[in-house]
């Protein structure tokens, strides 16, 4: 029955996972570790409307999932990471740390490969790439894995009376390959006179983490994976091995993507061929739009060449205009200054011609 002694124990668990993910980031005085985790989220590496869903130590699958379930479900991805090698990565020494002078004792592989996976999962941070410059660890891992944890026994020897706090070595080491999402969050009952430590585990995970209300990627892998036979394994398998005739052979990955990935990835292609006949349309329009701006532009440089040849006639019109209006003027003023000269003689001669009749 939980009592208060019992919760103490379990926070101690959690207090060994929180330990392992404090490596990544750098907690602020305003933050959790989850806020800040969280807020490392960049994307890199993801593809819009997919998540990828860890199934062993080296394989991701992805799946369909909604933007707000992305985070979310990457955190609990590195949970049960830490879940699995709490004992291997031990809690960040305080202060400053030189990554490269880290103690001999420290698993630095772990560390390589949970900053690895959350690289993966879409996060970054200087902490992260940090610890990517360690080596990586290529060792083999889990080749062959059973279809589903066992959570319930009738056997009362297998059982283990250890149900709170940090888990039982000898349990733990056989718990620890199924400590991921999709056996995390079976829904699956059972019936049994006796829980196993991988029910302990999974109960624990459940109360402090809680239900997650959105997890249908988590539920297709489940759905999937609880109706395929043992193929199921991260790691490449050795050259020796062949695939049985109940386990489809790794050269066909299709046969491991489940039905509703390959109807997502279906959709996402039309809406892509879609969106390329959109552009090639834009395109011709384009086209047709530079083709009339470049006729428009071309009967704009012929009628300015026009305008400035009738603005050239013009100007010699009004050349011509002036020079006859100024021989025009000549004329005139040379008429004026001959008339009285004229008239002044005549009236000379009447004079005389009146005086020569005078007795």
């Amino acid at each position: 029955m939980p009592s208060l002694i019992t919760f103490h124990k379990d926070v101690a668990l959690l207090y060994a996972i929180s330990d392992c993910l404090k490596w990544l980031v750098s907690i602020g005085s305003r933050d959790t570790l989850r806020t800040a985790i969280e807020g490392i989220y960049t994307g890199v590496n993801q593809t819009k409307g997919l998540i990828l869903i860890q199934e062993t130590e080296s394989r991701l699958t992805p799946m369909p999932a909604g933007s707000s379930d992305i985070k979310n479900l990457g955190y609990r991805t590195l949970c049960a990471y830490a879940l699995r090698h709490h004992r291997e990565i031990p809690k960040k020494p305080s202060g400053r740390i030189v990554l490269a002078k880290l103690p001999a004792a420290i698993n630095t592989k772990a560390l390589r490969n949970m900053a690895d996976l959350t690289y993966q999962l879409g996060f970054e941070s200087p902490e992260i790439e940090a610890l990517r410059q360690y080596s990586k660890d290529e060792s083999e891992i889990g080749l062959i894995e059973p279809q589903q944890p066992l959570l319930v026994t009738d056997d009362y020897e297998i059982t283990s009376n250890k149900r709170c706090g940090i888990p039982l070595t000898s349990t733990y080491e056989e718990d620890r390959k199924y400590l991921f999402l999709r056996h995390l969050h079976d829904r699956r009952e059972e019936q049994g006179k006796q829980i196993t430590s991988m029910f302990r585990l999974r109960c624990w995970y459940l109360s402090f983490f809680g239900v997650p209300e959105q997890d249908d990627a988590v539920q297709a892998i489940i759905s999937c994976r609880s109706t395929a036979t043992s193929n199921i394994n991260m790691v490449s398998s050795p050259p020796s091995r062949q695939p049985t005739g109940d386990e489809p052979s790794r050269d066909t990955p299709m046969q491991d993507i489940p039905e509703q990935l390959q109807q997502h990835l279906s959709a996402q292609n039309n809406e892509a061929q879609e969106h390329l006949r959109q552009l090639e349309s834009e395109k011709l329009a384009l086209e047709s739009r530079r083709r009339e701006q470049e006729n428009t532009r071309r009967k704009l440089v012929e009628d300015q060449s026009k305008l400035e040849g009738k603005e050239q006639e013009i100007e010699r019109q009004r050349h011509i205009l002036e020079e006859q209006t100024r021989r025009h003027a000549h004329s005139t003023s040379s008429l004026s200054n001959s008339t009285p000269l004229g008239a002044h003689s005549k009236a000379a001669q009447d004079q005389a011609v009146k005086k020569e009749k005078l007795p």
